[in-house]
């Protein structure tokens, strides 16, 4: 449902830290006359609402009208917002540059064309720095304008000057958006379609990759550049399972602000991106011995770091820091060390205090799914899974929601709903086949689950072996190792084969891997 305006008033208001009420409240003190009262009680009200309810602003108001209420509202927004702007102009310098943009056009008004110029040197500078080359070129129009039609005693060699500037301005602007436009396009299609299932996937993707990949010279890349053509390599080797490539790239990624510092404080959330995907990739290869300190520099971030966080970056920063909590956890399979951690977790997703969207909490409600099952708390794991598996989702990570629909088969074969299970196959195998989800190591699951209800007590264990042979043949196939990243099936097997628990065989297979 589309939000109305007063869902947009009332979540800004909401979302204002102390400092920006209080810088609020100083400046808009005496700048509305009679007007004043009902502008600052409507906000009092609003603020201390837990829920909107426009119905109690009448009783909390007295004075307020009914025909007032649509334009108060509308005028409070437009104002909070512009507090807001000037508070944040110091540390953004996309409002920065746009306040000295705006003065450039009073003064031009005023017939002051060389203060008007002025104040366009500064723009480019702060421009320049931030390589905002979209807004360089804006600066640059107004200042052709300038001086095309009015003497200002440098017309002859600046028009040389510009016409060199602008050009090269536009031809970086157009490299810019190619590789910007190729990282977008694999985002999408990784949101889309998930990984590469199949050689025809594979070399589908490669082919369109290559051919929207423009030509360039490395050295000729700049900071932007160089991150949309990591960021590029980062999606492109994550869809087709080349981990190795996709943990270099996505180190490139980091690096990169590195080699320029400056750029952490006005890119922060793509430097919190970086970091994000080193440690995804670092986990998908499994590299605990790389992962741990990655995941502890991540946590001294705000520490390391004495910046001033927005809202969004304060966000993005818990998201990451969650997500790779419970990777943490699925890495070293320490599932009873994680109680602590998942409760904390699950009361931020019932208040979403970070406005993380739908496709984030569809993640956590995975990974929940997934370390209650790790624990044996087979309760929380369908708790979490049906969160999944109830709800119409948007068609997002589709490789998710199928993997979520097959864990939760399995959790209820576990906690023996035989009946539910056969109830539910045919309706889980219908949405993996209108998905085109049904890799052989899915299909041989699905094989072994519609059994189940036939198969003797006696001869379960030897089922269990016989499917575990299969699917570690499968695993060998490059195009079929996918599944088993999202779902341990074989530390399962290896579980009801065993008789041990799940984390014990979670532990089992980890250390055969370090010794292989």
């Amino acid at each position: 449902m589309a939000k109305s305006s007063y869902d947009f008033l009332f979540s800004l208001i909401k979302s204002l830290s102390p400092s920006e009420k209080r810088h609020f409240r100083l400046n808009a003190s005496g700048n509305y006359g009679q007007e004043e009262k009902l502008f600052m009680q409507l906000f009092n009200v609003l603020d201390k609402q837990k829920n909107y309810d426009e119905a109690k602003l009448s009783e909390k108001i007295p004075k307020l009208k009914n025909s007032q209420l649509s334009n108060l509202k509308a005028n409070l927004y437009r104002q909070i917002l512009s507090s807001l702007r000037i508070q944040q102009r110091k540390n953004n310098p996309i409002i920065n540059l746009r306040e000295i943009l705006d003065f450039t056009r009073v003064l031009y008004d005023k017939g002051m064309y060389k203060a008007s110029l002025n104040m366009l040197e500064k723009a480019k500078k702060i421009a320049k720095t931030n390589q905002l080359n979209t807004h360089l070129y804006l600066l640059l129009e107004v200042e052709r304008k300038i001086e095309s039609q009015h003497i200002t005693g440098s017309t002859g060699p600046k028009a040389m000057e510009l016409i060199h500037e602008t050009n090269a301005t536009l031809r970086i602007m157009e490299r810019e958006n190619d590789l910007h436009n190729l990282s977008i396009f694999l985002y999408g299609s990784y949101l889309n379609h998930g990984y590469v299932k199949t050689k025809e996937e594979f070399d589908t993707l490669s082919s369109i990759f290559e051919e929207r990949l423009p030509k360039f010279e490395l050295s000729e890349l700049r900071f932007k550049d160089k991150q949309s053509l990591y960021k590029s390599y980062v999606w492109y080797y994550s869809m087709v399972h080349d981990f190795a490539n996709n943990y270099k790239f996505a180190k490139k990624w980091l690096d990169l602000f590195f080699e320029y510092p400056e750029m952490i404080s006005t890119q922060t959330p793509n430097y919190l991106k970086a970091h994000h995907n080193v440690l995804a990739a670092l986990y998908m290869t499994q590299r605990t011995d790389k992962f741990d300190p990655a995941y502890e520099s991540f946590c001294n971030f705000e520490k390391n770091h004495n910046l001033n966080l927005t809202q969004n970056e304060t966000s993005l920063y818990q998201l990451f820091k969650y997500i790779h909590g419970i990777n943490a956890f699925f890495i070293s399979a320490d599932y009873h060390l994680s109680k602590e951690f998942t409760s904390e977790l699950v009361q931020i997703l019932e208040t979403n205090p970070y406005n993380w969207d739908d496709h984030r909490l569809l993640v956590f409600y995975y990974k929940l799914g997934c370390i209650y099952f790790g624990q044996n708390n087979l309760d929380q794991a369908a708790h979490f899974l049906n969160k999944i598996t109830n709800d119409s989702l948007p068609e997002f990570r589709q490789d998710i929601q199928c993997y979520a629909r097959i864990l939760n088969l399995i959790v209820h074969f576990d906690l023996g709903n035989e009946l539910l299970v056969s109830y539910k196959i045919k309706s889980v195998y219908r949405f993996l086949l209108q998905r085109n989800q049904l890799q052989k190591v899915l299909q041989e699951i699905f094989k072994f689950l519609r059994r189940t209800p036939q198969i003797k007590e006696e001869n379960l264990k030897a089922e269990f072996s016989t499917l575990r042979e299969k699917l570690s043949e499968l695993k060998e196939d490059p195009f079929e190792r996918r599944p088993f990243l999202y779902l341990d099936i074989i530390s399962w097997l290896d579980s009801k084969i065993l008789s041990i628990s799940m984390q014990e065989a979670i532990k089992k297979n980890i250390q055969g891997r370090i010794n292989n």
